[in-house]
This record gives C-alpha cells, sequence and structure tokens, in this order.
C-alpha cells in the first residue's frame, strides 16, 4: 500500500501533531500520530491526542486503497528531517512498517503500533454555538497569547479570551485587546493557547462551542484541520473594568518608525540581571528612557497635553511588548497610579507601572524613598546624548487588578 502526498502540508501537519504525540506520555497511545487513508475521498486524515486535546489534519493524497495505521509522533518528526522541502512523498506501509519514501530514495522505516490506537471524533452537537471567525483571526490570538498568565495558579487567565467583543487576554498586569466582531458569542470564552494549537499555519475558520456534563468544549476548524480542546470551567475577570478612559490620560508620546527601531534596540540590550525596569522622562518633545546600568537613550518624539516635565517607570519588557505589538503612542497619566495604554498599532494594550525609589520627577510617584543605588562592574553608559544618570532607577510594581488566586480544579480525563 502507497500513498502519495505534497510534502509541505505533509511537513506542518507532523509539526503540529508532534506537540502532542511527545512522545513523553504514560499513555502509549497518546505517543503515536494515527494515519487514516480513503482511496474514495483521495484523501489522508492525521490524528494525534491526550487528555485535553485532539488534532486532526485532512491532507489531499493519491492513494490505493483504504488504510488506517499509527506510528511514532517523535520517531515521525525527526525521520523526515533531512528530507527535501518541496515535491511530493511517498508512504509506503508493508510488513509492520510504514516507510517514507523522498525522491524514489528511502528515508528509513518506522514500526507501526502492536495494537490499535482509537482516539475519538468529537463532532459538535446541533445545539452548540458556531461562530465565523474573522481575517487573521489566529495572527491576532498569536498576539494576545503574549499577555496571558503563567502562573499556576491563577488558571482564569491562562487562556485567551474570545468574547462579543473581540480577542483579549491578561495577566492582571498587562492586557492586550484586539476589537473583532463576533457576533454570536454571548459569553466570555477562555481557550488556551497550547504549543499544538500555536502551531497550526493555516488560518482558523470557525469556532464551536458547548456545554456537555457541565463541562464546556471547544471545536477550532480551519483550512484542512480541526481542533478540540476542554475549556476551563472558571469565569474569566472583568477585564473591561481596568481599561483607563483616555481622557484622563492626559500625556500623549508619539514616536516615528526610526525612533521606535532605536527604543527597541536599547530594550533589547538590557541586561535584566541587573535590573528589569526602565524610567521614562520626559518633557516638551523629548524623552530620556534610563535603565538599572545607567545606560540612557534620549529621543526626540511629539508630545501632547505635556504641561510640565515628569517621569514614569515600568517594566523594560512592557515598553518592548508596546513596540512589537506595533504601537507606536503611549498614552498616560504621570500624577496618577493609572494604568498606560498604548495604541497605533492592532488595537490597544494597557500595562501597570511601578513606582521608582529614586524618581527624577515627584509627580509621577508616590512620596519618595531613600534612593538605593544598584551596584554594577560596568561603567555609565551614554547610547545617545548627555551623561549617564548618577543613581539608576529602583523600581516595586504598582498594585494591580492581579486576578484571584485559587486552587487547580480537578481535570476531567474524558473526552465527548
Amino acid at each position: 500500500m502507497k500513498i502519495t502526498v505534497n510534502k509541505t502540508p505533509f511537513f506542518e501537519a507532523i509539526a503540529s501533531l508532534a506537540k502532542v504525540a511527545t512522545g513523553k506520555s504514560a499513555i502509549q497511545s497518546f505517543n503515536f500520530i494515527k494515519i487514516k487513508a480513503d482511496s474514495s475521498k483521495q484523501t489522508m486524515s492525521m490524528t494525534a491526542a491526550d487528555f485535553e486535546q485532539i488534532m486532526s489534519f485532512d491532507l489531499p493524497t493519491q492513494v490505493e486503497g483504504n488504510l488506517e495505521v499509527a506510528v511514532s509522533g517523535l520517531q515521525l518528526k525527526n525521520l523526515v528531517k533531512s528530507a527535501k522541502k518541496d515535491g511530493e512523498m511517498t508512504l509506503a506501509v508493508t510488513d509492520g512498517f510504514l516507510e517514507i519514501i523522498d525522491d524514489e530514495r528511502s528515508q528509513g522505516q518506522l514500526p507501526l503500533a502492536d495494537d490499535e490506537i482509537s482516539f475519538p471524533s468529537p463532532e459538535a452537537p446541533k445545539d452548540a454555538e458556531t461562530i465565523i471567525l474573522p481575517a487573521n483571526f489566529s495572527a491576532f490570538v498569536n498576539d494576545a497569547s503574549m499577555c496571558v498568565s503563567k502562573d499556576p495558579t491563577r488558571v482564569q487567565v491562562h487562556g485567551v479570551c474570545f468574547s462579543k467583543d473581540g480577542i483579549t487576554a491578561t495577566d492582571g498586569r498587562e492586557l492586550f485587546h484586539v476589537p473583532l466582531p463576533l457576533e454570536g458569542l454571548n459569553f466570555d470564552l477562555s481557550v488556551i493557547y497550547t504549543p499544538a494549537l500555536a502551531s497550526i499555519k493555516r488560518p482558523w475558520r470557525s469556532i464551536s462551542t458547548w456545554v456537555k456534563e457541565d463541562r464546556r468544549f471547544v471545536i477550532i476548524r480551519g483550512d484542512g484541520f480541526s481542533y478540540f480542546a476542554k475549556v476551563s470551567n472558571g469565569k474569566y475577570p472583568n477585564w473591561r473594568n481596568v481599561i483607563p478612559d483616555e481622557k484622563d490620560l492626559d500625556v500623549s508620546i508619539q514616536f516615528a518608525d526610526l525612533q521606535s527601531l532605536q527604543l527597541k534596540e536599547f530594550l533589547q540590550s538590557i541586561d535584566k540581571r541587573i535590573g528589569e525596569y526602565v524610567e521614562l522622562a520626559f518633557e516638551q518633545n523629548q524623552i530620556t528612557v534610563t535603565d538599572a546600568a545607567n545606560r540612557k537613550l534620549v529621543l526626540h518624539v511629539e508630545t501632547k497635553g505635556m504641561q510640565s516635565p515628569g517621569s514614569v517607570s515600568m517594566k523594560a519588557e512592557f515598553l518592548g511588548r508596546m513596540l512589537k505589538l506595533g504601537h507606536n503612542t503611549l498614552l498616560l497619566a504621570p500624577s496618577e497610579q493609572k494604568p498606560m495604554k498604548a495604541t497605533g498599532g492592532k488595537g490597544f494594550y494597557i500595562f501597570m507601572g511601578a513606582i521608582p525609589d529614586t524618581p527624577k520627577h515627584q509627580s509621577a510617584t508616590a512620596p519618595v524613598q531613600e534612593p538605593k543605588p544598584v551596584e554594577t562592574e560596568n561603567q555609565a553608559q551614554t547610547v545617545i546624548a548627555e551623561k549617564s544618570v548618577e543613581n539608576p532607577p529602583q523600581t516595586k510594581e504598582i498594585a494591580s487588578p492581579e486576578t484571584t488566586k485559587i486552587k487547580h480544579p480537578v481535570q476531567s480525563h474524558t473526552t465527548p
């Protein structure tokens, strides 16, 4: 039995499926990719599953008959690594082995699973809510995933939230939102953006969701793939309440493309072993960004609403994320402890600042604390213009709308 398949979709499917069938599971079947060929449709499906997710790809093929086998996902991924990336590949099944043939040369053989591997094929029930997704939806989800919480005690914000307002993600200190028309979604749906789901390069087309036995499920369908997952029963935090009103953010700092690039390079070169915070001092049409190593970057920018010089402190990571998301305008209220808001790119991005122990401008902070200079072996460096500050900024984070810490819920290990 031989199957001929185009390499590009075949390799893409293996790369994603191998993130489910990792070869590390104690459940033997979870380490295999199931391959099923249908001669009547001239298609081949490839499926992998674990306790929480089932992923399947449908590939057009040339196949002589029907076939159903399973091989190790890890071994299959390693076997095709050295193959050429274009053209077609042949899969030959003989005597308990799957042979991979590329350009008429054998890449090797893989043993077939001794026991029959069977994965559920979940289908959305008739009463499931199905939402048709706008273009580039998966790209927005990928951006949002940068802001999800990795704290194991905050399972409510481990996922990316889909709602009638669009896509949202937050960890309690930063938040990203893209307004999108998701009519028909009458509640907040939080989906974990697993490495397997993140690896899918194909466009997403629809999401179906339903509840069965007090557990919510979701199926994401796209071009030639489906992804089934269980969804957390926890309620997503009311993120809408923490978005600052732009009229309360009286200072606006706008970066041109070159300035954004200079700032991005400066932030990327920060030595986080010394400190992960920066102070942004501003005056009319100029900002100075200072890191914990006494380096600073001076940029001439466009400012609005500037009444007097001031400063704010923040994680360098957050300022860098603003630029990575394509935003070029930072809105802030230096005299109040409000979140800062970045606009000009995809949706908007808000994040909490920090209180420096040695602020350059007291108007930006709570009462000043005693200076605590950072000791470093490196001499102070000037990146652009002016001298370095005498005492680098020390910071502590401002209390933010963090989600409540909770215990892990008991996870079900069954699929519908």
